[in-house]
């Protein structure tokens, strides 16, 4: 119905541009905070961060799905979403369906717990 006029160029700019932006993204996090949260805050992180590449390596296995689609599912899942899959995707060399596939799946799901504010979630 509808193209990209500019396809071959969006395809050549994304990549670059995605990895500017997740810089930036870094520069906007207050380093006081960050201290503040100190070593509490930074095992809780490094724990959750584990636990979901590990338990989406294990469901990825017994559902079988494509390790790679596994891969960038688990770390959006754990990390920050699109911008931790995009920026995996490039690690990996995942193609575009890949890539469709992991950012597709809806994080909703992963989210609710959290929002409920459940005791193991907090």
């Amino acid at each position: 119905l509808v193209s990209n006029p500019l396809a071959k160029e969006c395809k050549k700019l994304s990549t670059p541009l995605l990895r500017v932006a997740v810089v930036l993204l870094g520069f906007t996090m207050d380093l006081n905070v960050v201290l503040k949260a100190g070593q509490q805050g930074i095992v809780f992180a490094v724990g959750t961060i584990v636990t979901t590449l590990v338990l989406g390596w294990l469901v990825g296995r017994v559902f079988g799905i494509a390790q790679r689609v596994s891969a960038l599912i688990s770390c959006g899942t754990a990390i920050c979403g699109g911008s931790a899959i995009a920026a995996v995707g490039s690690v990996l060399s995942a193609d575009e369906g890949e890539m469709s596939v992991a950012l597709g799946v809806p994080s909703p799901p992963w989210t609710i717990p959290v929002r409920m504010r459940i005791p193991c979630c907090r």
